[in-house]
Formats: C-alpha cells, structure tokens, sequence
C-alpha cells in the first residue's frame, strides 16, 4: 500500500529505503505488483455499498483490467505504471 501511495517517479527510492538495498528479485517485484493490484480491488471493494460511487467505479475498472491487470498477468512489470 505504501508503494502504491508513492508516486512512480519516487518508487523506486521508497523501495530501497525499504528493502535497504537495489537488488529486489523478480520474484518479490511480482508479489508487490500483485498486492497493488489487490489494494486497489479492496477499494473499490471497500466503496461498493456506497451507490454514489458507481458510476466512477463502473468507468475506472476496465480501465485498470486492460492498463494494469492484463499487462500484470503476462508477465510485464507494472509498479512504476500506477
């Protein structure tokens, strides 16, 4: 979460100061990535009594399904593109 509340351009330094080194598999890169994906789908999950919000879930969501998720699941790295 904390991450994904970085913006992309400074990632990578909240990266470093967390893992206190540049060297981060792919392996975690992808487990980051996919918590991401998670956070986000707990928001909206969060929202979804609220009527209200609708309307601008209904939008975002193939949104993030074709820019995010799609490219997430073939294997493309996706943590500087939120």
């Amino acid at each position: 979460m904390a991450a994904l509340n970085s913006t992309s351009e400074k990632r990578s330094f909240f990266l470093k100061g967390y893992f206190g080194n540049d060297a981060i598999s792919d392996e975690t890169m992808t487990l980051l990535e996919g918590f991401m994906l998670m956070s986000i789908f707990g928001y909206y999950a969060f929202h979804m009594e609220n009527k209200k919000i609708h309307p601008w879930i209904t939008e975002r969501m193939p949104l993030l399904c074709a820019n995010r998720c799609k490219p997430f699941l073939s294997g493309d790295r996706i943590i500087y593109d939120f």
